[in-house]
């Protein structure tokens, strides 16, 4: 250990999965960004992999140990908030980390990880907690409990001013300590440009977690083809989803008669390549918003994109021109925003390139970084002169 580091601050990160998942890899960039501020971070695992050792490579320590995770942080709200108000021998383990570590701070990466705040505030330790979109839609019991367990030093990161706002309606106390953090990515050297012509199929590539939503781009594909359309579409999942949960979108392709103009694979933490044979992304939802993490990538890749007004994507592709806005669950409107692309391509790619940077600058790993490490030293500050 280097002497700034030691004469630093040290954080634990509480995160649900070893995967390098979009939230493994929001997760990630915090950590770096501590380890480069001078922070000794130790990364808390339910079990090795991917995630853990790009922790490693990064400067961190990893500490593998037995805790639980909720499936949902939305449900069932009874689920979460008995975590949060009864911890029990359950969490035993994150106990003697934190009370071993003594971190200036706990960050805990996800609402599915009630114990650790609980924890955290039991031994007196300011918590900085991330909810993100779905998890900013569970009840107001549950965004309730989270907000009276994290204590005056606690602070509770969001991914959109939506999210914010109803987070707040839950818990208006929270208004000082409620901050919105938009969701990054980390670029590869080289983006592939969209084709300048659209010479023969138009491909789509359709991606998220959202079921409903995903069956929205199959119906759409239909109707494209009902109007002679000659185009294809690529269905991603997300990485999570076994393959028989795609069951229902293959009976419905496989009703419309859509053939092989329709696949499904899954969806990893980063779709660089996907996004690159793609002319166009779609990201259709449902009940739930889309996935942000997809439209920054769809964005820095230069590609248009068509998102439906839901949760902070809607905010993510504000201010892009090459990204359309849909209204969710309406196959008729997406459909018709694939046409709108497919008949203006020229100018629809020229805008997408033309933004592509600003997208790049305002969604970028740097400015992440920097936004989380000082939230993080926030917390840590306000616990230290509350402590004096």
């Amino acid at each position: 250990m280097t002497e700034a580091v030691a004469a630093g601050r040290t954080a634990v990160v509480a995160h649900p999965d070893s995967a390098l998942t979009a939230r493994g890899e929001l997760a990630l960039q915090s950590l770096v960004g501590l380890v480069e501020a001078g922070w000794r971070v130790v990364l808390a695992l339910r079990s090795p992999g991917p995630l853990g050792e790009a922790a490693r490579a990064a400067g961190a320590d990893v500490a593998v140990l037995d805790f639980s995770a909720l499936r949902t942080a939305s449900g069932p709200a009874s689920a979460v908030a008995e975590a949060l108000s009864e911890p029990g021998a359950a969490g035993r383990p994150i106990a003697d980390l934190l009370r071993r570590v003594r971190p200036d701070v706990v960050y805990v990466t996800s609402a599915r990880l009630p114990l650790w705040i609980v924890h955290a505030r039991l031994l007196r330790l300011p918590v900085v907690v991330h909810v993100h979109d779905p998890e900013g839609a569970a009840s107001r019991r549950v965004r309730g409990a989270i907000a009276r367990t994290i204590g005056a030093d606690g602070v509770v990161v969001v991914g959109s001013e939506a999210s914010r706002a109803g987070l707040l309606g839950a818990a208006p106390g929270l208004a000082d300590r409620a901050v919105v953090v938009h969701s990054s990515c980390v670029h590869p050297p080289l983006i592939r440009p969209a084709r300048e012509r659209l010479e023969g199929r138009l491909h789509l590539l359709a991606a998220g977690d959202d079921q409903a939503g995903l069956a929205v781009a199959v119906n759409a594909l239909g109707l494209l083809l009902g109007r002679g359309l000659d185009v294809d579409l690529e269905v991603r999942c997300g990485s999570g989803h076994e393959p028989d949960r795609w069951t229902a979108l293959r009976a419905r392709a496989d009703v419309l008669g859509l053939g092989d103009r329709v696949a499904f694979h899954a969806l990893e933490a980063e779709s660089w390549e996907a996004i690159a044979d793609a002319d166009m992304v779609l990201l259709p939802s449902g009940a739930h918003g889309s996935r942000t993490d997809i439209a920054v990538q769809a964005l820095v890749s230069g590609r248009p994109v068509a998102v439906s007004e839901t949760g902070s994507v809607t905010e993510t592709i504000t201010g892009f021109a090459s990204a359309i806005p849909v209204p969710p669950g309406d196959a008729p409107a997406l459909a018709a925003a694939v046409e709108r692309v497919a008949t203006t391509w020229t100018a629809f790619r020229r805008m997408a390139a033309a933004t592509a940077p600003m997208a790049m600058r305002q969604y970028s790993a740097v400015a992440y970084r920097r936004a989380m490490v000082s939230e993080l030293t926030r917390a840590a500050r306000s616990a230290e002169r509350r402590a004096s």
